[in-house]
């Protein structure tokens, strides 16, 4: 904003003031230069600011805007390629050498230390000398420049009386018609230019439409600035964070911090920036987050050293803030506001020497204002333990994060944020389809450590650029490295360890070493070694026997043998074509119907041929993981070096939880950065959803990856009277379409299966043309007068033409109809209605329904209708009582155990009680333990139970999988009832489920 006027107003009586100014303190660099100024706009509107900063400064035809370039270096490989052209080495050659490099941030050195190891390099090496003598010094001289992801520099009106442009200050160059410095940021910081960092970030955009939503709807008149302003005091906001509805609240949304938000129960906005503060792994660890919450609640009082009252008031007797630390410093040691930011800084930098020189003179200062010595030695030791972890921990926007896909071109940390944030970078290098995809969906999927050391898929949540730091670059023993700032952490063999106190020839950091060749093949005898656990049981082994006898010559046959039965059908009974999908001419493979590979069945029923690919989806059908899910393995590096290597642009990578952690290109893994606190912003989102829950949950939603929305769906139904509804084909829209009058949100047409964009497009235009759909028969007549034939079968495929002027096909039809889009115009009374609208559509396209689709022993289920809803639209609710009064299990239970739902079994009034559920396995995985009385391996597998919105963990022992003969892996997606005891979970922080010796369960 601009500001106009400025009055003085006079004070005649005098007022004590305290110190304001920090001289240099904010200052970096050896020549003083300016902090950046970072300011965070939304995603989507960025490229509006900055044509604002242009037309507000460029004005009287002079220029003062421009952006802030940055410079490529040559690394080794790029110098390698270069000079190899002019020394005229050939071009194969070349490319499998640099090939071998894993690291493009080889040194010179580290060249000659992979040749001692590789003879490859080590001839490339002697056969030609000049070319590795040349790149020496060409190596880390730049090589091209670009534009910086966010800075933008505004040059002063005048300079010494004189009119200047910001050509007078800098050299500048054209780049695609943008005014881009020839110098890079380091350069610009020491001209003594202020550096504007204009960030776009996700959660302003949902908020902005949010708030239009309500002015639309409810012509509420919200503004962004007016609910900042307002006091920030809603009870009705902070009661619905104390309750734990923190769904889609910017940063309060992880279980984690939901949970220490219910034990905090927050009052005001200084609790929500503390949490913001407190909630992450260094407070966690020194225990300043526990000690917050005891005096919180009130459990214990808070304690205040001499003299820190006035700064430690509003955080509990914590050290949370950079400017609390700044403020003891001045009021404890006496020192200026300029001197306590240079204290706050070299201890954040470990300036072990000049920090020394500073607790000399804070004891002195001390002294002099009357503190007690024993207070005064507390009291730095709480300013050099806490100024450690108030910064945030940060990685170089060089390095590149690993993602499950391929693809050649791998975008930096740095290139992907300025692709989403910059629609002219991302359209000049040819990405503006990903500056599209990383706005609608984010960022996409990276890899992260689990408990078991095992890379796993994770998504990755932000990436926010953060400005310059000092850089140190972490080298391993196989030559491996990674650039991060010095407070940055990493998992290593003996926890999380900080940049600067990883030991060099004592740590060892975690590398990817991708995926290890499993022995799949199953084991019918115990000989040698058992089946791997991870794909086969070993339930059906037996005993190993010689198979010959004493004074008989050969072997002794063995016909009835399982192993003799499978070879005998894979060689005269194998089908010549897949059973499923009847492809020929391709790799058969035998396929265990029920997953027991043991049994071969009477009549061999329980095998049947399938093509290697129908063969991995069964597999994935009856619980197999994928390798993203399984996991890439990792093993242990020692760290050889930690090297400073200068300034650089540094970035905060946000992972999903709970696995903080994320994987570099190069193979190392490192720990998830968190950026500061947004507490206002966290506020706004929170306020908004507590008082206009409908447009609140109906912007969710838009933006919502498919995982996120179960628990929106739930969270709506315990806290709002907004709800979800199927979708309906005369009322559902491309996107969530809400009814503010019924608070009913509509389900999207696009999110059900096979269902595009086009297709969805050609249905709503026909339905805006002539009016509502009557009856599915009307609605094929009219979406399908096009069509040139009739269909044979629901997957019959369309030709060019066909498609071209009708894009709904049969598949479409029937994805519809099991979403439920129809029910509301066909007066559907229950789900299992659904069938006869199916048939009647399958006639009008022009064939009959087949049994093997819609079996006649379940088309009368109810849960059968809402599994297929569920299976081709994501939404549906399933009876889960219904499916248990009519089971056979419930006569068994009685007496022993009540039902009860898994919303219920999440009070804490009801721990101990032994109980039956009804719900869906959405994930089930076996894992093994070592008994610590016997030292016999045993098994345990972890189900995850949904029960429509609600999701809970059921932990199964070994005594129970004992008497349960069949693969855990084989229950997922299917409907258990199951006798459990519930039990409180240390590890989660809520109830759980678990199993016991006499647990009963029916798969349904």
């Amino acid at each position: 904003m601009k500001i106009k006027h400025v009055s003085i107003k006079q004070e005649t009586n005098p007022v004590q003031v305290l110190d304001c100014s920090v001289s240099d303190g904010y200052r970096q660099g050896p020549g003083g230069t300016l902090a950046d100024v970072d300011i965070d706009f939304q995603s989507d509107r960025r490229q509006e600011v900055k044509e604002y900063l242009e037309r507000r400064y460029n004005i009287n035809g002079k220029q003062r805007v421009f952006s802030a370039g940055t410079l490529t270096t040559l690394k080794i490989k790029a110098a390698i390629k270069d000079v190899a052209r002019v020394h005229r080495v050939p071009l194969n050659i070349v490319n499998y050498i640099t090939s071998i490099f894993d690291d493009d941030k080889m040194t010179w050195t580290d060249l000659f230390k992979l040749a001692f190891t590789n003879k490859k390099v080590k001839k490339f090496i002697t056969d030609y000398p000049q070319v590795i003598e040349d790149i020496r010094p060409l190596m880390g001289q730049p090589r091209s420049g670009s534009i910086h992801a966010s800075a933008i520099l505004i040059t002063p009106e005048q300079k010494d009386g004189e009119e200047m442009e910001c050509f007078d200050y800098t050299p500048l160059k054209k780049v695609d018609d943008v005014l881009v410095s020839e110098l890079d940021g380091y350069s610009l910081d020491e001209v003594g230019l202020l550096k504007n960092d204009c960030l776009g970030i996700k959660e302003l955009s949902k908020i902005q439409s949010t708030i239009n939503e309500c002015n639309r709807v409810y012509d509420a008149g919200l503004r962004f600035d007016d609910i900042v302003k307002g006091g920030l005091d809603d009870e009705k906001t902070y009661r619905l964070l104390s309750d734990g509805f923190t769904q889609n609240v910017f940063q309060f949304s992880s279980k984690g911090m939901t949970k220490f938000l219910m034990d905090m129960k927050p009052t005001n906005i200084h609790d929500l920036i503390a949490a913001n503060a407190l909630y992450r792994p260094a407070t966690l660890e020194s225990g300043s987050a526990e000690k917050y919450l005891l005096c919180k609640c009130g459990d214990v009082a808070p304690v205040y050293l001499w003299g820190t009252y006035n700064a430690l008031k509003d955080s509990c007797g914590q050290l949370t803030f950079q400017e609390s630390l700044i403020q003891i410093a001045r009021e404890v040691g006496n020192f200026s506001m300029g001197d306590g930011v240079n204290l706050m800084k070299l201890i954040s930098k470990k300036r072990i020497d000049k920090i020394h020189a500073m607790k000399e003179k804070f004891m002195q200062g001390a002294k002099e204002r009357g503190c007690p010595k024993e207070d005064a030695v507390q009291i730095w030791d709480m300013i050099e333990s806490g100024g450690s972890y108030l910064f945030n921990k940060c990685i170089s926007g060089g390095e590149t994060i690993y993602r499950p896909h391929g693809g050649r071109w791998k975008p930096t940390i740095g290139e992907m944020y300025r692709i989403r944030h910059d629609r002219q970078y991302a359209r000049r290098t040819g990405h503006a389809d990903l500056y599209s995809k990383y706005n609608r969906k984010g960022y996409g999927i990276g890899f992260s450590l689990n408990e078991d050391e095992r890379l796993v898929k994770n998504r990755i949540e932000d990436i926010r650029y953060v400005g310059e730091r000092p850089l140190y670059r972490i080298t391993l023993e196989d030559g491996r490295t990674l650039d991060v700032t010095a407070n940055h952490k990493h998992p290593t063999q003996r926890g999380e360890v900080r940049t600067d106190c990883l030991v060099t020839g004592e740590d060892y950091m975690y590398v990817n070493i991708g995926y290890i060749q499993q022995d799949t093949n199953y084991r019918f005898t115990d000989k040698g070694c058992l089946n791997d656990d991870m794909y086969h049981d070993n339930y059906g082994v037996g005993n190993y026997e010689l198979n010959s006898r004493p004074g008989h010559s050969g072997f002794v046959e063995k016909p009835e043998s399982e192993y003799v039965r499978l070879e005998y059908y894979r060689k005269h009974l194998m089908l010549e074509a897949c059973a499923r999908c009847g492809k020929r001419n391709c790799r058969l493979e035998v396929h265990h119907i029920n997953g027991d590979h043991s049994q071969c069945g009477e009549n061999f029923d329980n095998l049947t041929t399938l093509c290697a690919s129908c063969h991995k989806k069964e597999h994935y059908r009856m619980g197999r993981r994928k390798m993203g899910e399984h996991g890439l393995y990792t093993e242990l590096r020692k760290v050889v070096s930690v090297s400073y290597i200068g300034y650089g642009e540094v970035y905060d990578v946000e992972m999903s939880a709970p696995n903080h952690s994320f994987v570099t290109a190069g193979g190392m893994v490192t720990c998830n950065s968190h950026a500061t606190a947004y507490a206002i912003t966290s506020y706004t989102g929170a306020w908004l959803k507590a008082n206009y829950p409908t447009a609140f949950y109906t912007v969710a939603l838009q933006w919502a990856d498919d995982k996120e929305i179960p628990a929106l769906m739930s969270e709506m139904e315990q806290c709002s009277s907004a709800m979800i509804v199927p979708p309906d084909v005369n009322v559902s829209e491309a996107q969530f379409f809400t009814d503010y009058a019924t608070n009913e949100i509509f389900w999207s047409l696009t999110r059900i299966k096979m269902l595009g964009k086009k297709a969805v497009d050609y249905i709503i235009e026909e339905r805006e043309r002539n009016g509502v759909f009557l009856t599915i028969e009307n609605f094929i007549f009219r979406i399908f007068r096009y069509k040139l034939k009739k269909y044979e079968f629901w997957d019959d495929p369309d030709n060019a033409e066909e498609s071209t002027r009708v894009p709904v096909n049969a598949r479409h039809v029937k994805n519809m109809v099991l979403a439920g889009c129809f029910d509301n115009i066909e007066k559907v009374k229950s789900v299992t209605d659904r069938y006869d609208i199916l048939s009647r559509a399958a006639r009008e396209l022009g064939f009959e329904l087949a049994d093997k689709d819609f079996p006649d022993e379940l088309i009368s289920k109810h849960y059968f209708w809402s599994m297929q809803q569920i299976a081709v639209s994501g939404i549906g609710s399933i009876d889960y009582r219904r499916i248990f009064d009519s089971s056979d299990l419930k006569a068994k239970v009685k007496g022993k155990a009540s039902y009860m739902e898994l919303r219920r079994a999440f009070d804490s009034d009801n721990e101990g009680k032994r109980i039956v559920v009804c719900a869906t396995v959405s994930e089930a995985e076996e894992k093994a333990y070592k008994d610590k009385m016997t030292g016999e391996q045993k098994k345990f597998a972890k189900i995850t139970l949904q029960q429509n919105n609600d999701m809970m963990e059921l932990v199964c022992w070994s005594d129970f999988l004992q008497n349960y003969p069949a693969p855990i892996g084989s229950l997922k997606n299917k409907v258990i009832i199951v006798s459990v005891v519930i039990k409180y979970s240390d590890y989660s922080g809520a109830n759980s489920l678990t199993t016991y010796k006499s647990s009963l369960i029916q798969v349904m």
